[in-house]
């Protein structure tokens, strides 16, 4: 080494301390993104209007915890077909939650039972939510907290095309 040249060197961190680093460091981006999805406000991905839809996958969750307690639902997954200009149609994925009520105007009720074709308290098993055409009105409904949220606010369950008993070729 020539008196001209300088070396510099790292410092060794104990272990350790560099473990305490790295996760000090997590913990400072887990509040800075938890900070970010605070600010976020959430609009959905569905317009309001007036659409053709299909239901495609149901789910009953029990005991979920809501503003009121504890509660279960059927979360109902519907394809959307969604007009698009210069297309035929773009599908969206929509998901309606429904909490458990015997309240005949909860969405839980008249919904369901519009779905099922009859009456949802009386039971039913949740694939029978499944493949079901049905024309839907959506709405948007903007909460306390900034964010805007889709519903269903009109649901018409729809006949199945009908397949001829003899195909003749």
């Amino acid at each position: 080494m020539t008196n001209n040249q300088i070396v510099l060197t790292t410092p060794s961190i104990p272990t350790g301390i560099y473990a305490k680093m790295q996760q000090l460091n997590q913990t400072k981006t887990l509040a800075q993104y938890q900070q970010e999805i605070a600010k976020t406000v959430f609009t959905p991905n569905l317009p309001p209007g007036s659409y053709y839809a299909v239901s495609n996958d149901a789910v009953y969750e029990e005991n979920v915890t809501t503003k009121k307690g504890k509660s279960s639902r059927v979360v109902v997954t519907y394809t959307v077909y969604v007009p698009v200009p210069n297309q035929t149609e773009k599908e969206v994925e929509f998901r309606q939650l429904y909490y458990k009520s015997t309240n005949t105007k909860s969405p839980y009720v008249w919904q369901l039972s519009t779905l099922l074709g009859h009456d949802s308290k009386q039971g039913f098993r949740i694939s029978d939510l499944i493949g079901i055409p049905c024309a839907i009105e959506v709405k948007h409904d903007q909460k306390e907290d900034g964010n805007t949220y889709a519903e269903i606010v009109s649901l018409q369950k729809l006949p199945l095309p009908s397949v001829p008993s003899q195909i003749t070729i």
